[in-house]
């Protein structure tokens, strides 16, 4: 995981959030508050990255099975484009 937690760490007197290269992110007054961010860091993250299969697009999100999931749909090919007369 790109972050950790450090107690102590300079500039935070608490529990801290720091990415790998050193950098604070978060300084926090109990370790369970550092935890949390740091899931919602990673959370954050992996929305990020495509959560579609190679050659499907992400259009939005649907509710399947209860649940909040990405809407993949095939991506298509533009065969018109528009141009503005003028």
């Amino acid at each position: 995981m790109p972050w950790n937690i450090k107690q102590g760490a300079a500039g935070c007197k608490g529990y801290a959030v720091v990415k790998e290269n050193g950098k604070l992110v978060g300084c926090h007054a109990s370790e369970s508050q550092a935890k949390a961010h740091m899931r919602a860091l990673y959370a954050s993250e992996v929305e990020k990255a495509s959560p579609c299969w190679e050659g499907y697009e992400m259009v939005g999100w649907k509710t399947k099975g209860g649940k909040r999931v990405p809407n993949c749909v095939p991506k298509t090919k533009k065969l018109f484009s528009r141009r503005k007369n003028g």
